[in-house]
């Protein structure tokens, strides 16, 4: 339950892979989303939230860039 959505088990830089809980632009996280991000983000991934399907994909060219 609260696992994020969008995976990309692909280690880039210092981060194992790459997490994104996707939210609706005036979306709230629940508290089980927050606790994976966090516990993801202790084990060397890279966890985010996002708002709209732009914001992902920034996310995710970032990160495939290695500007993350």
């Amino acid at each position: 339950k609260g696992f994020p959505g969008i995976t990309l088990p692909v280690p880039r830089g210092s981060y194992h892979g790459l997490y994104i809980e996707l939210k609706a632009a005036n979306g709230t996280p629940s508290d089980d989303q927050l606790w994976w991000l966090d516990r993801l983000t202790e084990q060397g991934y890279k966890a985010q939230l996002a708002y709209s399907a732009g914001e992902a994909i920034e996310i995710v060219t970032r990160y495939m860039e290695g500007k993350e």
